[in-house]
């Protein structure tokens, strides 16, 4: 969660990205890269996590459980079209511009799993790790493949930039494929938490698939729509390696950066923290009303700090261009407002500053959360 919003205090506060991508090898910096890269970690932890507590959850009664991923799928996907658009974009005119973010692959792959929780838990875990593993297996296949149902294929696979009707831009940035098996897999695993040797499962399971990442990684055999080369600077080199595709998800992507956190869960399953942890772990005990907070907070912090340094701001009150995926277009900023020497310095600060921020609000919903019990608090 904590590292979640740095890569958005990112999206708000650095305007870098307007002019290079921080994961291009040949024209991001040191700095850049690890900051993008770092962040990585998030989505499929997120999505594993969801897993993982469902499978602690105390509604495993089969219809209970159906029920709460069900709803709990609509609801997420409810709000990433509504209220997470206007909150990433200030924008509240949901008929010209929509994206679908991680909101939009956690609903899906609630929704997902209510059905799979059925099946015999050896299906279960070929159906996980034939979506982690095996996806990339179809990677050759376009969307223009299925004509007329191209968007199926962008909704499940590809993701890419949709036009539902005229003057209406839908980024599917998240595809539901392999977020899916993500869940599942972390389903599965949920219940190792209750055996006699958590720890060494998780390890053993986290090395494997992140061994598994790396030799075909190596060889540049499978798992990532482009291979890794050799440049003039090692670092180069190194950050190419490690560089998986997040948009959408590749196995490299998910071996590299789900797989330590599987390992980190191993250790930390037997450990106790002290003040320190219980303070991080504040924020996790509220995921999705952090969620929610921290963007509306960044967004808001961004509009006020430009207005009040350049007197200006109106890229953070306006949707992306058509075409862009991922960020606010260059040519909607004024000359002069991207400093390079300040540009990143500025999104750690606000990051800092958001998180002493929220961590009051999250302490004071978790206290509420431990204090009641009503049905509506586990959808928040």
């Amino acid at each position: 969660m904590i590292v979640m919003a740095l890569d958005h205090s990112r999206d708000f506060f650095s305007l870098a990205q307007m002019y290079f991508s921080p994961t291009d090898i040949a024209a991001t910096t040191p700095a850049y890269f690890i900051t993008r890269w770092i962040t990585n970690i998030c989505a499929p932890v997120f999505i594993f996590l969801a897993g993982v507590g469902m499978s602690l959850s105390s509604k495993q009664d089969p219809a209970k459980r159906t029920f709460f991923l069900l709803t709990r799928g609509v609801w997420l996907l409810v709000l990433q079209v509504t209220v997470m658009n206007v909150f990433w974009f200030f924008n509240g005119d949901l008929t010209q511009f929509v994206r679908l973010n991680v909101l939009w692959a956690i609903g899906w792959s609630m929704i997902f799993l209510a059905a799979v929780a059925y099946l015999p838990r050896w299906a279960m875990w070929l159906i996980a790790f034939g979506l982690i593993c095996g996806h990339n297996l179809v990677d050759g296949i376009t969307p223009q493949t299925f004509g007329g149902f191209a968007w199926v294929w962008m909704f499940i696979h590809t993701g890419g930039v949709l036009s539902p009707w005229e003057g209406m831009t839908l980024h599917v940035l998240y595809p539901i494929v392999p977020w899916c098996g993500v869940i599942t897999l972390g389903y599965l695993m949920g219940s190792w938490t209750k055996s006699k040797a958590p720890r060494r499962a998780f390890i053993a399971m986290g090395l494997g698939f992140f061994t598994l990442a790396v030799l075909l990684r190596g060889g540049n055999i499978y798992g990532n729509p482009t291979p890794w080369m050799i440049w003039p600077e090692s670092w180069r080199t190194a950050a190419d390696f490690v560089n998986g595709l997040k948009y959408p998800p590749s196995f490299l992507y998910l071996g590299l950066c789900l797989a330590p956190l599987i390992v980190l869960l191993g250790v930390f399953l037997v450990r106790r923290f002290g003040l320190l942890g219980r303070v991080v772990a504040t924020f996790g005990q509220v995921p999705f009303f952090y969620y929610v907070l921290h963007i509306l907070l960044l967004h808001s912090m961004a509009v006020i700090y430009f207005k009040l340094r350049f007197g200006q701001c109106g890229w953070l009150l306006t949707d992306p261009t058509p075409t862009g995926l991922f960020s606010w277009s260059e040519a909607a900023v004024p000359p002069g407002i991207y400093q390079p020497g300040w540009d990143l310095p500025q999104t750690y600060i606000a990051w800092l500053i958001a998180l002493v921020l929220l961590y009051p609000l999250c302490q004071w919903f978790a206290q509420l959360k431990t204090r009641r019990d009503d049905w509506w608090l586990s959808y928040l």
